[in-house]
């Protein structure tokens, strides 16, 4: 797909026309005061007037900017199944070097407990020359036993570490909800903050004009507030 040149073909209000008409409607709806059913009229047909203009200036701005939005749409068409080609490429060598990163940190804790067991198998059997080396009465041999078994720790491995330029790998911790009932009663004994918890405004408005005042829920308030529609 080409991307094509835009021509504006809608000749725009200016800045001044604009700013005239929506001041008009402010200008007004600042006077208007509803206290009676005559004035409650009154402000009905204000925010009917109010809306057909509103369509109005929604027309000209939607004329205006539909060849922008077209020409913005057909650029990002042209570019988008590249962008995702590199972006699948790069995910694919990013997985690659956390396999690898994974694998040497598996190896580097396999190697240290190996010599973690080697060191704990020295000192087991300098303890047991010691202690019969003490069972003979040698006890300069045993203290000298003793004292390496002491100063026996593990030897681990070196870990040859390799800068890469433009690459760095760190471990991460996160956490995944796997059982909501169980989480909630965690964030009400406090051991999660309820800052994790996000609500929704629409699905609680939903609970509330479903229950209204036929049911009380701890914590949650159901009440009424005035919706006004024009048209």
């Amino acid at each position: 797909m080409t991307a094509k040149a835009v021509k504006l073909v809608e000749q725009a209000p200016s800045e001044n026309e604009l700013a005239e008409q929506a001041n008009s409607f402010l200008e007004v709806a600042n006077s208007l005061t509803v206290d009676s059913h005559g004035t409650l009229q009154t402000a009905s047909v204000y925010l009917s007037d109010n809306k057909r203009e509103q369509t109005k200036m929604e027309d000209q701005r939607t004329k205006l900017v539909k060849p922008l939005n077209d020409h913005v749409k057909d650029i990002n068409a042209m570019f988008k199944p590249f962008m995702e080609i590199l972006k699948n490429a790069e995910h694919i060598v990013k997985q690659r070097i956390g396999k690898y990163h994974h694998d040497e940190q598996e190896r580097i804790r396999k190697d240290q407990a190996a010599a973690e067991a080697a060191a704990r198998k020295e000192r087991d059997r300098l303890e047991a020359r010691a202690a019969s080396a003490a069972a003979k009465g040698q006890v300069e041999k045993a203290q000298n036993l003793e004292l390496q078994a002491a100063t026996t720790v593990a030897v681990m491995p070196a870990v040859s570490e390799t800068k890469v330029t433009g690459v760095s790998v760190r471990m991460v911790w996160k956490g995944q909800v796997t059982d909501v009932k169980a989480f909630c009663l965690a964030i009400a004994n406090g051991d999660i903050p309820a800052s994790v918890v996000e609500f929704k405004a629409s699905e609680l408005n939903r609970v509330a004009a479903f229950i209204q005042n036929n049911k009380t829920i701890p914590g949650f308030k159901v009440y009424q507030d005035s919706s006004v529609a024009s048209r």
